[in-house]
């Protein structure tokens, strides 16, 4: 029988996000003369006709560039920018090696920029200059394109100088991305967790939440498109994996933190774990959601026949699912997987949250009112629907 509780005590858990805090006047001067926490910047400038080949050996896809693509419009109206010499923001890169760099800021820039120069888009809702809408970069005048090739892009570069210690050097790179929104769109707090905890566990939660079929039917996807894309660009569905990961972790090592909290500590936790064991906890996850659809179907997540899923249901059936696999309850159902009726659980399950709906209206969110609400539905799933089968 496989121990799966092991896998949530591989490392002691420690508080994230919480530096360490000098008192006297002492150790907060040692603190600043040690220049824990500089930046060491440098500036750039790169010739718009050369970004290309400058580029092509930089990371323009690290973890915490976002999955957001520009429209058509808003590529258009940078190279209009550029076209009449309005200022653009830098871009910031990191260096992540000595002259090896990655961009924190600016992807967006960069490749709408490269993808002109190389006709891969035409011009569109143009304000100054409407006259140029439907005009490839080839297709304009040779004033036009030497306007744009003299232009150049500002960049400024943190370089490797400014820590030397790897755990600093990440907090740093922390501190800088979390002030960048050059954008003008808030990150969501998934979107900065994908950013600062790159690794084996990152990954599998991307996998799982963008990959996963069982997952995205539970949450009922497909939507329409322009939802789907806005629930993955905002990582909705990535934390929705870390969520559960994250709370089976604090439930079993006894921590109680709020829930930004503990899914931060969690996912800095997770970006330790090696390849073999975000296996395991993979094979974990897909057993627990599989006995979910299997008992309950594609509306495992819902409080009632047709409504949408809720977090809270998630979190319950979820984890009193995930006890049934602690407990080696997984098999036994599956043995008995052709007398299941979904249909019939899920009316068991429906009565079960209507009757106590007052866990279920989203006021408590506490780990021990997550502990409290998943308990008593797995005791309920004993007795009502897994002894009942």
């Amino acid at each position: 029988m496989e121990n799966w509780l092991d896998l949530f005590t591989i490392f002691s858990i420690r508080e994230t996000g919480e530096r360490e805090k000098y008192n006297t006047d002492e150790e907060i001067l040692n603190k600043l003369q040690s220049g824990e926490y500089n930046l060491v910047i440098d500036q750039a400038r790169y010739p718009l006709n050369s970004l290309s080949s400058i580029f092509e050996s930089y990371n323009l896809h690290p973890d915490y560039q976002r999955n957001k693509v520009w429209d058509l419009s808003r590529k258009s109206k940078l190279i209009e920018s550029l076209i009449i010499n309005v200022p653009i923001p830098p871009i910031f890169l990191y260096e992540i090696d000595y002259n090896r760099f990655e961009v924190m800021d600016g992807l967006q820039r960069i490749s709408t920029i490269i993808d002109f120069f190389d006709d891969k888009f035409k011009l569109k809702d143009l304000e100054i200059w409407p006259e140029l809408n439907g005009k490839r970069f080839s297709e304009l005048l040779p004033e036009f394109q030497n306007s744009i090739k003299r232009r150049y892009l500002s960049a400024s570069i943190v370089l490797k100088e400014s820590n030397v210690e790897r755990e600093k050097e990440n907090d740093l790179k922390k501190i800088v991305f979390e002030r960048l929104n050059t954008g003008g769109i808030k990150l969501s707090q998934q979107e900065i967790r994908n950013a600062l905890n790159s690794g084996e566990l990152n990954d599998l939660i991307n996998k799982i939440g963008d990959t996963n079929k069982n997952f995205l039917l539970s949450w009922n996807y497909p939507k329409s498109m322009k939802q789907i894309e806005k629930d993955i660009d905002r990582m909705d569905n990535r934390e929705m994996v870390l969520r559960f990961f994250a709370y089976k972790d604090s439930l079993v090592n006894e921590v109680r933190k709020g829930t930004r909290t503990t899914l931060d500590m969690y996912a800095e936790k997770g970006s330790k774990f090696n390849e073999e064991q975000t296996k395991k906890l993979e094979i974990y996850f897909v057993k627990t959601l599989e006995l979910a659809n299997l008992l309950f179907g594609t509306e495992a997540f819902n409080k009632k026949e047709g409504a949408k899923p809720e977090k809270m249901i998630y979190d319950t059936v979820m984890l009193a699912c995930s006890k049934l696999v602690d407990n080696d309850e997984f098999s036994k159902v599956i043995k008995k997987k052709s007398q299941i009726n979904y249909h019939k659980n899920n009316d068991l399950k429906n009565n079960y949250f209507e009757k106590h709906k007052e866990l279920f209206n989203g006021k408590y969110t506490s780990l021990s009112k997550v502990e409290e609400r998943y308990m008593e539905f797995y005791l309920y799933m004993i007795d009502h629907i897994i002894e009942g089968e």
